[in-house]
């Protein structure tokens, strides 16, 4: 950003804890542009330190960006450029071309690597997310208990199998079809009860003290809609184009100046590129479509917390193992969670 703007220079600030960060918010010496890291922008929000971005865009065409997920009451206060997408994979023909499923589409079905503990750790906080704010869940309620219910009836595999869900944190367009391409399965990206969700990688915001919000807004706009990243993009057009590119490659190359080497490498006009030629789509229709009807199906942020999935592994594992009933399961996550968000978020 710093090379291609004279007239606007970007500072990194060393990582800060989350606390120490809400201690400089509200001081005078707090940054223009806040990185958030993992943390939720929630309180910071709530207590008016944080400014809607939506204020700055002018004509920006924030129809073309995944922008809706990360608002807060229709402000957007924080936003994170790049990110990866947390899922259950399953084969479509068990579940279909549906990325929302209720808990009765997973009865019977198997589980890879850790069964119910992995599966609780990444769905309680999207339950969470879909039952309050802050820390009103009703952790009693019949849809938490059958959360925990379906967890404990999930059997572990011993190995790999294709017929069995998987957690999977796809980091990009190309994982859960590169990953179909190794195995030869067509696969389905069945999201957990409630959905596929966001899980914030570089989520920033703007300070509403700062006396540069449009300079600050600049490098946001930068980061969504020109900076090349390796994760998902909020970039919806331009995710478009590169499914239109995969399914028709070379389109706009005049074939009788390319010229194919005996390793696949290419020639054009000139030029030398490594990479191997082929006139041949690398992608299929539907795995275009099933890629971009995910990204379109995602409505949820999720700030992943170390501290948050260690009080349910805790306290599931307990369950899971049959030392603890479903009912005192849900009343100790109840207590300790609902503490462990009113204290930290407010």
């Amino acid at each position: 950003f710093n090379r291609t703007h004279s007239d606007i220079r970007v500072e990194l600030l060393p990582e800060m804890p989350h606390e120490a960060l809400v201690a400089l918010m509200a001081s005078d010496e707090a940054p223009d542009i806040i990185g958030f890291g993992y943390n939720s922008p929630e309180s910071m929000a709530a207590n008016g330190w944080l400014l809607d971005m939506y204020t700055l865009m002018g004509d920006f065409p924030r129809e073309d960006f995944l922008l809706e997920p990360f608002e807060t009451d229709g402000a957007l206060y924080a936003v994170s450029p790049e990110y990866h997408v947390y899922t259950l994979v399953g084969l479509e023909a068990d579940f279909g071309r549906s990325y929302i499923h209720p808990i009765s589409d997973f009865e019977g079905i198997g589980f890879n690597y850790f069964a119910g503990d992995e599966f609780l750790t990444y769905s309680i906080p999207l339950w969470i997310e879909h039952s309050r704010q802050g820390a009103d869940c009703d952790f009693g309620s019949p849809e938490f208990t059958e959360l925990l219910e379906m967890a404990g009836s999930m059997n572990k595999a011993e190995s790999f199998s294709p017929d069995t869900l998987s957690v999977s944190v796809l980091t990009n367009h190309m994982a859960l079809i590169n990953t179909e391409k190794e195995r030869g399965l067509e696969l389905w990206p069945v999201g957990f009860p409630g959905g596929s969700y966001i899980s914030p990688i570089a989520a920033i915001g703007i300070h509403a003290a700062t006396p540069e919000p449009e300079a600050a807004w600049e490098f946001i706009r930068w980061c969504i809609a020109e900076r090349e990243n390796f994760f998902f993009s909020l970039n919806m057009a331009a995710l478009e184009d590169v499914f239109y590119e995969l399914l028709h490659p070379h389109e706009d190359l005049d074939p009788e100046k390319v010229v194919i080497r005996e390793d696949g490498t290419w020639d054009y006009e000139g030029r030398h590129y490594e990479t191997v030629f082929s006139w041949e789509p690398s992608i299929t229709q539907r795995q275009a479509d099933m890629m971009l009807g995910l990204v379109e199906s995602l409505d949820t942020v999720i700030y992943y917390d170390a501290e948050l999935a260690d009080i349910i592994r805790e306290d599931a594992g307990a369950f899971l193992s049959g030392a603890r009933s479903v009912e005192d399961t849900a009343a100790l996550l109840g207590d300790r969670l609902g503490t462990y968000l009113a204290e930290k978020y407010g």
